[in-house]
């Protein structure tokens, strides 16, 4: 059986126009992977109308579970974004992040977050490879190109893009982009509020340089083979980018 995942969920913009809502779930389906089909894994997933996902009856009832023959045990659950194995990342993030760049510019704050089981594609979808970069990535192209945009008032505005790395694993945080990886406390800041503190925060001035950082903060990462996965994550990664603009002679930043 295929299953769905991971989901993306994203606040507080409204995914595909839907502007009554803060709070977007987005479901991605993965194709069955090469050891599922040699191993004969039926597929029972569908998406239709890029909503509804419907797992299929697979059709085996035990003899002897009475309450189930001659019924369906057909599933189906609703999503405000159904996306199926074959859509790229390209479409995931098109579906996710992108609406919530522009409430980004406009200084709110902004939380995307993966999901799922082992081995269903979290870091795949999030972080991705070099040849197919995930959301955190495409997402953050998206930020330096609308930062590089002259509004339509012509007064420029210098932004700066900085980026921190965590990992949370054991209810600990550690620093991915620290060479020491030292533990992280949550403090209460009288201007921040609750914030990391002492954490590394890095500018960066392309996209190129965020890969980089995303590279080398998940080569730290704590990872356990699996059954599902060799290389499998065994921590929450948390990628915090903070965009400040300044506009020509103004003390403010946004």
């Amino acid at each position: 059986m295929e299953s769905p995942g991971p989901a993306a969920v994203a606040t507080p913009s409204p995914v595909e126009g839907d502007e009554s809502s803060h709070i977007s779930v987005v479901v991605r389906c993965r194709p069955l992977s090469e050891a599922e089909i040699g191993n004969g894994t039926q597929d029972i997933l569908r998406v239709m109308d890029r909503r509804l996902v419907i797992l299929m009856d697979p059709g085996s009832a035990a003899s002897n579970d009475y309450l189930r023959l001659d019924k369906s045990r057909e599933k189906r659950y609703a999503f405000d974004v159904a996306l199926g194995p074959e859509v790229g990342t390209q479409e995931v993030f098109e579906a996710t992040t992108k609406p919530l760049v522009n409430a980004v510019m406009q200084a709110y704050n902004a939380t995307a977050f993966a999901y799922g089981p082992t081995g269903a594609g979290k870091t795949f979808t999030m972080i991705g490879t070099p040849q197919v970069p995930g959301v955190m990535l495409r997402t953050v192209e998206e930020l330096f190109k609308r930062a590089a945009e002259v509004p339509a008032d012509g007064v420029r505005a210098a932004a700066s893009v900085r980026c921190s790395f965590i990992e949370v694993y054991n209810e600990n945080l550690l620093d991915l982009l620290s060479p020491d990886g030292h533990e992280l406390d949550i403090r209460e800041d009288p201007y921040k509020g609750v914030c990391i503190a002492n954490v590394s925060e890095t500018e960066a001035e392309s996209s190129a340089e965020v890969m980089e950082l995303l590279r080398r903060g998940n080569q730290r990462r704590t990872t356990e083979p699996t059954a599902m996965n060799v290389t499998s994550s065994r921590s929450h990664a948390v990628l915090q980018v903070t965009v400040e603009r300044r506009e020509a002679n103004s003390q403010d930043v946004m």
